[in-house]
């Protein structure tokens, strides 16, 4: 299965990241069959794809709002990423111990 792509909005250095409001994951438009039991938001720099940038989990950084329905939701927050371009990759593990990335993307960090 191919992630599908989102390109974020970007916001400037030092400034709180907006979050994301709600996300619902969906296969064939249902969740997938085993509740989501964790996830994870990896930024890595375009420019070093090989180094991560900053890790987001949940239940510290990102909520799950509902494992049966796959919907997830992460708060505004302050990254402390460097000016620049990212990608970032959203990778569930579900109840069943089943590890994937279903939602991937890019974000710019604008210069202030």
């Amino acid at each position: 299965m191919t992630p599908g792509e989102v390109t974020l909005s970007s916001y400037s250095y030092g400034d709180t990241w907006n979050g994301i409001a709600q996300i619902t994951v969906a296969v064939g438009g249902s969740p997938p069959a085993a509740n989501l039991a964790s996830v994870e938001m990896e930024f890595r720099p375009r420019s070093v794809p090989s180094k991560q940038a900053k890790l987001l989990t949940s239940p510290d950084d990102i909520t799950i709002v509902s494992a049966a329905n796959w919907e997830i939701s992460i708060p505004a927050q302050d990254l402390e990423l460097n000016a620049g371009k990212y990608d970032w990759y959203l990778t569930t593990v579900d109840a069943d111990g089943v590890r994937k990335t279903y939602i991937k993307g890019t974000i710019e960090v604008l210069r202030s």
